[in-house]
């Protein structure tokens, strides 16, 4: 069951002759990508080794910053362990999209992100067993580890119907 959501957010993003074509959220969420296959397992060695190097300096009592290096390694370990998954789902939770006639619009958090239409870069599609979807556009550079780190990847995540999705997104016109 879809939650109603408003999409006043796009109006000013949208050109007073352009259409909406289309508009949706997250339906479901998936957590675990292919990605994980390596993520997961790398993840858990490099938590594993900054706990042990933590216990390790508090114990022989090592200087200061010795324990800084190792908290900070620590955080970030508990963030690609079990923080990503943690901050997707928020993620997810507060995104919405539309396509128009010669824009596509992504908004998280308030944060727009606005695509010309037609789409040039290579789509992928991955569908779920629950019949919901997820639209990649663009190839991912390396396997994402932090959020601040940006790649090319633009994708419409966990959405309904995503192969009459992917037709939107191709069947538009400059």
């Amino acid at each position: 069951m879809s939650v109603q959501y408003d999409y006043q957010w796009a109006r000013p993003y949208i050109d007073a002759n352009d259409r909406i074509k289309w508009t949706g959220r997250p339906e479901s969420v998936h957590l675990f990508t292919n990605k994980d296959a390596f993520m997961i397992p790398f993840s858990i060695v490099w938590f594993g080794f900054a706990l042990f190097w933590e216990i390790g300096v508090i114990q022989d009592q090592a200087p200061l910053m010795f324990i800084i290096v190792g908290g900070a390694f620590l955080v970030m370990g508990l963030y690609i362990t079990v923080g990503r998954f943690v901050h997707k789902l928020i993620l997810l939770r507060n995104t919405a999209y539309v396509i128009t006639e010669k824009v596509l619009l992504c908004n998280q958090f308030g944060r727009v992100h606005v695509t010309s239409l037609p789409i040039t870069m290579p789509v992928d599609i991955i569908e779920y067993k629950d019949g919901t979807g997820t639209i990649i556009m663009g190839h991912s550079q390396f396997i994402n580890f932090f959020p601040f780190f940006q790649d090319s990847e633009i994708a419409l995540e966990c959405i309904l119907r995503p192969q009459y999705v992917m037709s939107l997104l191709l069947s538009t016109t400059k």
